[in-house]
């Protein structure tokens, strides 16, 4: 028996979850639901500029048949009035 483990005595349990519990915390910047969670402007402008990527995207590759991106035009704007929304009044 150490030094260590005479001085501060933990369950087996405890030394098992502490790392689980550091890598949870450590990945919540790549989680979106904890994201949307902890910083909804954020999250909203990062739906904003994925859905507008991916109309610019369907417009290149439909130029001549633009009603063929209707719907991701669609959800571009709601993801806009959902960043609008999230602002702070001024």
């Amino acid at each position: 028996m150490g030094y260590l483990s005479r001085l501060f005595p933990m369950p087996p349990i405890v030394v098992l979850a502490i790392p689980s519990v550091l890598a949870a915390c450590s990945s919540i910047n790549a989680n979106q639901r904890a994201l949307d969670m902890f910083d909804p402007q954020v999250s909203a402008l990062y739906r904003y500029d994925r859905s507008a990527a991916t109309y610019r995207t369907c417009v290149s590759d439909n130029p001549s048949y633009p009603t063929a991106c209707e719907w991701k035009r669609n959800i571009m704007e709601a993801d806009q009035r959902l960043l609008y929304a999230s602002l702070p009044d001024r």
